[in-house]
């Protein structure tokens, strides 16, 4: 509770300072809808809040001396290097909300950044569980699936922060459900929370820096889960899935129709919600809904037969699949515009 409350307060008066003196991110007739310019610096809130929470936590395991506490050893070591790597992907984010970089060179330095933390988290796993292919060639794939989850996933909660309260909002359900599963989250739901308080209506918004620093640590600590055994690898997909189908099926929408996949657009599904009248409060509850549906499923099947949890990620893909198809075919017909030539 203590650790809770250290998190929530500090966020909420960073995040208050940041709504008076943060960048402020301006509409631009497009992809930004906000009919005024609007402080965007709720991730240094999210960030600070979390990581003093954090090291409090250290603190403690460290003078409690407690022999297997989530904490020590090899799990405590990780999350040092996942710290000093988050730091680097705000510090990313907060450049960009500041001056915004060339989309293609933001990937990469996101991708460098994402295959550093990939190779530096095997390797103290290898160590700890004396992984035999740890340094070979069965090492590859797992790595190049590492990297490319970090990256997809960090990216995606960046790509879903488009309606207030929705991306982070969906996260902190998320990483409740990861704390459930194997390791508490040491104060960064508490830290979305207090940041939700300005952003629900609609004082402050995240940031890149926000929505890439929590991004970067849902998919960081689900793998981490998968990597040291508490559950199987359909398990992160299966907590992701509101977003990683929104983002994929669009992506895939968009290159059929012709469209720049790496233009920013409004054509994910929460975007059409908006532009039919949903407001924010009503697509933020929906997907909150939606997530807590997969995190329960995902907590309860994580228990379960590997079978299992690969048998609750497809059903709840194909659930997903039908219910993004029926809202394309119900509201494009509403909403539709042209779409950007590719360029």
């Amino acid at each position: 509770m203590l650790i809770f409350l250290l998190a929530f307060g500090v966020s909420l008066a960073v995040c208050a300072l940041m709504a008076w003196i943060g960048p402020r991110d301006a509409p631009d007739g497009g992809r930004k809808t906000q009919v005024r310019a609007v402080p965007s610096g709720g991730g240094l809130g999210i960030a600070t809040g979390h990581l003093t929470a954090l090291s409090a936590s250290m603190l403690a395991a460290e003078r409690l001396l407690a022999d297997g506490h989530w904490l020590t050893g090899t799990s405590g070591q990780l999350l040092i290097v996942l710290t000093l790597i988050s730091l680097s992907v705000l510090l990313l984010g907060f450049v960009d909300d500041v001056r915004p970089l060339p989309s293609k060179a933001k990937l990469v330095i996101l991708m460098g950044i994402c295959s550093l933390a990939a190779v530096l988290g095997w390797l103290l796993l290898a160590a700890a569980f004396d992984w035999v292919p740890s340094l070979g060639i069965g090492a590859v794939p797992l790595l190049l699936g590492g990297v490319l989850w970090l990256f997809v996933v960090t990216n995606a909660t960046n790509f879903m922060d488009g309606s207030n309260g929705l991306a982070l909002g969906s996260t902190a359900i998320m990483l409740g459900g990861l704390g459930v599963l194997f390791a508490p989250v040491a104060g960064l739901v508490p830290a979305i929370l207090a940041f939700l308080v300005f952003n629900l209506m609609g004082r402050l918004y995240a940031g890149d820096a926000g929505a890439l620093y929590v991004g970067f640590w849902v998919a960081s600590l689900s793998l981490m889960g998968a990597f040291i055994g508490h559950y199987s690898i359909w398990i992160p997909p299966l907590l992701l899935l509101p977003f990683l189908t929104d983002i994929i099926l669009t992506i895939i929408w968009r290159a059929r129709r012709g469209g720049n996949v790496m233009q920013a657009h409004r054509e994910h599904a929460y975007q059409l919600f908006r532009r039919a009248g949903w407001g924010h409060l009503q697509v933020a509850v929906l997907w909150w809904a939606m997530t807590l549906v997969c995190t329960i499923l995902a907590v309860w099947s994580a228990r379960q037969e590997t079978v299992v949890q690969l048998a609750s990620f497809a059903a709840a893909l194909t659930v997903s699949i039908a219910l993004w198809i029926w809202q394309r075919r119900a509201y494009w017909p509403r909403v539709s515009e042209p779409v950007s030539a590719p360029g």
